[in-house]
């Protein structure tokens, strides 16, 4: 996952583990889960606001190509009437 292996994990358990105490563990497991599913949340909500607002740029830029093409076939057709 983030390229640790058993024992790193092992140890890193083991400090928690020292550090919180047996009674607080669950407690601070709990909150980092909480954690890190906002920061996961968030992330993901900003990702979709820029999706969003990277379609929005994109539609002037549609828009004038658009009204070219249309000016284009406009003087297709009068080269092809003369």
């Amino acid at each position: 996952m983030f390229g640790i292996g058993f024992g790193e994990l092992l140890v890193i358990l083991l400090v928690a583990l020292v550090v919180v105490g047996p009674a607080g563990l669950p407690k601070a497991a709990r909150s980092l889960g909480k954690i890190v599913m906002t920061a996961r949340r968030m992330v993901k909500e900003a990702s979709d606001e820029l999706d969003i607002n990277e379609d929005e740029l994109k539609e002037p830029e549609l828009t004038k190509i658009r009204d070219e093409v249309d000016e284009i076939k406009a003087e297709l057709k009068e080269e092809t009437r003369l």
